[in-house]
C-alpha cells in the first residue's frame, strides 16, 4: 500500500509468484484507507497483519522554520493514519 502505483507494482515484481497486491492508498485520508482494506480484504481473504511504515518529514531543519502545513501533514500520516489503519 502506498501512494505510487508504480512503486507498488515494482515491489510486487520483486516479490514474485503473484503474492504482492499493488493498492494505491494515502494514509492520511481515511476514506482511502477504508476503500485499501476493503481491496486487501477482497483478493485475499482478510488482513492479519498491518505495519505502519508511512511517514511524512518537515524537510526543515530548525523548529522555527517548520510551517503549520508540515506539522498537519506529519499528524495526517503518521498519528492520525497509522490510528485509522489500525481500525
Amino acid at each position: 500500500m502506498g501512494r505510487t502505483r508504480s512503486k507498488l507494482e515494482a515491489v510486487a515484481v520483486g516479490l514474485g509468484r503473484g503474492v504482492g497486491l499493488p493498492v494505491v492508498c494515502d494514509v492520511g485520508d481515511a476514506r482511502q484507507i477504508n476503500d485499501a482494506v476493503a481491496e486487501v480484504v477482497s483478493h485475499l481473504g482478510g488482513v492479519q497483519v498491518l505495519v505502519n511504515a508511512a511517514h511524512h518529514t518537515t524537510r526543515n531543519g530548525a523548529l522555527l522554520d517548520v510551517t503549520d502545513d508540515d506539522l498537519d501533514a506529519l499528524w495526517r500520516t503518521s498519528c492520525r493514519g497509522g490510528c485509522a489503519a489500525g481500525r
